[in-house]
């Protein structure tokens, strides 16, 4: 899929790409492949890695790879839950937001 697509696969840092968001990415596609598809790994925070933020927020919650479509509606609003303790996928949700929001954090699970 990489070969034919206009999809960056490495980082692009004179274009503002950050390494920790490349991380992101490449965990996204590891570990969510079956909701997200193969987003870039290029370390930018765009549309592509919103979407691919919120299927994993989908899946977290429980939806099928077939539900979780990407939107932020009813659906996924109904089943956020409030972090205390947390999961080790919503404590990396979590601070994988932060960082795509800017916030110098590093990514953790704890």
């Amino acid at each position: 899929m990489a070969l034919l697509s206009m999809k960056q696969f490495k980082l692009l840092s004179a274009y503002g790409g950050k390494i920790a968001i490349r991380t992101a990415q490449q965990a996204v596609n590891r570990q969510y492949k079956a909701y997200t598809g193969i987003v870039p790994t290029d370390g930018l925070y765009g549309r592509e890695m919103n979407t691919a933020l919120i299927q994993v927020l989908q899946a977290i919650e429980g939806f099928s790879p077939a539900e979780a479509t990407g939107n932020f509606g009813n659906g996924t609003r109904s089943r956020l839950q409030t972090i205390s303790g947390g999961s080790s996928q919503w404590v990396w949700l979590a601070s994988m937001a932060l960082v795509c929001n800017g916030y110098s954090v590093t990514p953790t699970s704890t």
